[in-house]
């Protein structure tokens, strides 16, 4: 069975789940903020909410871009790079965040922060063409992850935990 909600109105009782998992979701609700606000609320004390989010720092704009009133799919260069009044024209539909913007997120609400971090794609299109391609992007990628350009990857990955008094 399934259930069609809101994310800032979900419809359970508080503190009722261990875990919510939000990957490449939260980018697109109407308020990120009001969202991790009912996450928090039913979650059990000790809980964890697990996110990814699209990183601001990665080179292309996965979600493609509305140029001219036609929508052109796919991994559009430097896009996220734009001032944010240019790219929110260009990608209504998604939002975008940077390190400090994803972090805030959460202030204000009983989280604690377990891990920030990034991660690059699996390159999974371009496997299917070059197993070598693919396997030396992976190498690369993998061990940046692991470094200060990590802040270049593809996506954000939090855990925040709900404190067990709140």
């Amino acid at each position: 069975s399934y259930l069609l909600a809101t994310s800032e109105a979900l419809p359970f009782e508080k503190d009722i789940f261990d875990a919510v998992l939000m990957n490449e979701v939260i980018e697109h609700v109407q308020d990120d903020k009001e969202t991790l606000r009912e996450i928090h609320k039913i979650l059990k004390p000790g809980g964890v909410c697990i996110l990814f989010a699209p990183n601001k720092g990665y080179l292309f704009e996965t979600h493609g871009i509305w140029w001219r009133n036609k929508y052109i799919f796919g991994n559009i260069p430097f896009v996220n790079w734009l001032p944010k009044s240019l790219r929110d024209k260009l990608v209504p539909h998604a939002k975008v965040y940077s390190h400090s913007e994803f972090e805030r997120l959460a202030e204000g609400l009983a989280f604690d922060l377990i891990e920030h971090s990034y991660i690059f794609p699996g390159f999974d299109n371009i496997y299917a063409r070059s197993k070598l391609v693919a396997n030396l992007l992976r190498f690369v990628c993998y061990r940046l992850e692991r470094t200060p350009l990590s802040r270049l990857a593809l996506s954000h990955f939090m855990i925040l935990k709900k404190e067990a008094q709140s």
